[in-house]
């Protein structure tokens, strides 16, 4: 919209039905005294019609007097993020259902902060609940090779200590 158009737009304008109930409620809550909120997902309806996503902030602003004289709001366009997001959880669920499907599991190493996280299906097979799982579990290659493998990943600048030191040096 260019700045005419926006003159003595609403925000009302730019919601759908379900956004402008929800914008309704949000006025309320910023009226009873809410101190504002940062990076809220809204979804505004543009001029053509077509949904866009956006993070929503916003602060009370007050006069000399500490009274609330207006709202100032900050949007961020969040559709293409969101639309990456949304790629990205299907993929992990592609994985997840590919590895139940061959009954394989996979694990992840952390070499710097020394942390291991299992897949779903890892601790489905090894019988370990999430919850119950000590990222610390010796479920490693053995040392030497896991070390070998570590050194080829990190830059030729950085060092992998054995485990009683567990940092890595940069040289």
């Amino acid at each position: 919209r260019t700045p005419e158009e926006m003159a003595g737009l609403s925000a009302y304008d730019v919601h759908d039905e379900v956004g402008k109930v929800q914008f309704a409620a949000h006025m309320a809550r910023a009226r009873a005294g809410d101190a504002g909120h940062d990076d809220l997902e809204t979804m505004y309806v543009r001029r053509d019609g077509e949904p866009i996503w956006l993070l929503a902030s916003w602060r009370p602003v007050h006069d000399d007097d500490g009274e609330v004289v207006g709202y100032l709001h900050r949007y961020t366009d969040y559709t293409e993020r969101r639309e990456l997001l949304a790629a990205l959880r299907d993929r992990e669920r592609s994985l997840a259902e590919a590895q139940a499907i061959a009954n394989i599991g996979s694990w992840s190493w952390d070499v710097v902060d020394d942390r291991v996280v299992w897949s779903d299906q890892l601790h489905e097979m090894r019988g370990v609940p999430r919850e119950e799982f000590d990222d610390e579990v010796d479920v490693r290659m053995p040392v030497p090779v896991a070390y070998q493998v570590a050194q080829l990943a990190l830059d030729s600048g950085f060092r992998v200590l054995p485990p009683q030191r567990r940092h890595v040096q940069h040289h």
